[in-house]
């Protein structure tokens, strides 16, 4: 299994760029923006890249047991975008695929978060 993380939303964009460092995490991000940020704890996240950080604006979707919802985003350009999938816990069908991973990174998406069932990862 995966460590329990937190993941962060910022309410308002950020200047990324200048923060894109090892040293920004969780707490750093809540002592610089206060209530801009949004912090979901608690869940479980599992990493199936070498991956061990990245950042960037995000594009959040609720597709719950709806894979080709997501499918259809992965398919715009992803500019560097971390697309974050609400598909509400359910283990019922997978939301995501590794097809679906191909797509997103040869459409320029740099990662995907994923709060359901994932197949093929």
């Amino acid at each position: 299994g995966g460590a329990t993380t937190s993941y962060v939303r910022p309410v308002t964009p950020m200047a990324s760029q200048q923060q894109a460092s090892s040293a920004v995490n969780t707490a750093n991000l809540v002592d610089m923006h206060g209530a801009n940020v949004q912090v979901v704890q608690g869940l479980q996240f599992n990493d199936y890249t070498m991956t061990t950080s990245f950042m960037g604006q995000i594009e959040t979707v609720s597709a719950m047991e709806a894979p080709s919802f997501v499918q259809q985003t992965l398919q715009s350009p992803g500019l560097g975008k971390i697309l974050v999938v609400d598909g509400g816990a359910s283990l019922n069908a997978a939301i995501l695929d590794s097809a679906a991973v191909g797509m997103a990174q040869q459409n320029g998406w740099k990662g995907i978060i994923v709060n359901g069932a994932i197949r093929n990862a």
